[in-house]
């Protein structure tokens, strides 16, 4: 009898300790930056994706990997617009999600205008003569203006 209460005993154990959730206590994420998560129950892998929208609707905004193993998983988000976001994992039956995290734009991502304007006058004289003189007279300018 002993024996057996030992095994479910395991069994009731790996079942609570399957569930899958997120162990980082602060998560100070910041593009351009490397950031690992950590997270419990992703023993034959998980999901983890990053999500944006209301607390009662979240929308998956990118899928992060398909393939977390182990105990923890290091990215770097780029090119995301500043917001209110949070991480989504996932082992299949288990869902859990991170605290909400505010974002900062993707500085590498801005816009920059550059207007070139480029005017290039080539002219070009050829002389020859029949006694094989050969005068070449070459002028090039350019002018750039960069606004």
């Amino acid at each position: 009898m002993l024996p057996k209460l030992a095994l479910i005993a395991g069994w009731a154990f790996a079942a609570v300790t399957a569930d899958v959730t997120f162990l980082n206590t602060s998560f100070d994420v910041e593009q351009g930056t490397p950031f690992t998560l950590r997270y419990r129950g992703c023993e034959d892998g998980c999901t983890i994706s990053l999500m944006t929208g209301a607390d009662s609707n979240l929308e998956v905004v990118e899928v992060v990997t398909t393939s977390a193993t182990g105990d923890s998983y290091t990215f770097t988000l780029r090119g995301f617009d500043a917001g209110s976001y949070a991480f989504k994992i996932t082992n299949g039956q288990d869902v859990s999600y991170s605290i909400r995290f505010d974002l900062e734009g993707d500085s590498s991502q801005s816009e920059t205008s550059v207007n070139v304007k480029v005017n290039v006058n080539v002219n070009v004289n050829v002389n020859v003569n029949v006694n094989v003189n050969v005068n070449v007279n070459v002028n090039v300018n350019v002018n750039v203006n960069i606004n």
